[in-house]
């Protein structure tokens, strides 16, 4: 083995628990709160650039902004929110140790809008 890919979100990095935060932090100014069933029902796993503005759009007519501003806000919400409450699934930094002491190349893929992102180590 030469190498390892790994998803980042849910691998390596607790994000679902972000996700959920940031869409109720872009709909509390519209007096709309996701319950934690209601997210994982409807839109976890969900693209956060096209699917979940457009199912929220529906759900919550009184939403007044475009799904295309709905995401763009979600992304700077969660870029926020990345920088003061990310944190490692449980495991992760031992196997990260572990590809370095093996000298494995490791990299990750996340999704950021409708992009990929590879982030080599």
């Amino acid at each position: 083995m030469k190498g390892v890919i790994f998803n980042f979100d849910g691998v390596i990095g607790d994000t679902e628990r972000l996700q959920y935060l940031k869409w109720n932090i872009l709909l509390k100014p519209f007096e709309i709160e996701i319950s934690p069933r209601e997210y994982i029902e409807k839109y976890c796993g969900k693209s956060s650039a096209t699917e979940i503005p457009w199912l929220l759009k529906r759900r919550y007519p009184k939403i007044i902004i475009s799904e295309e501003e709905m995401a763009k806000r979600a992304s700077q919400i969660l870029k926020e929110l990345f920088k003061k409450q990310a944190r490692l699934m449980p495991g992760a930094l031992r196997a990260l140790n572990w590809f370095k002491k093996k000298r494995l190349q490791n990299g990750s893929m996340f999704r950021q809008g409708s992009k990929r992102i590879g982030d080599e180590n």
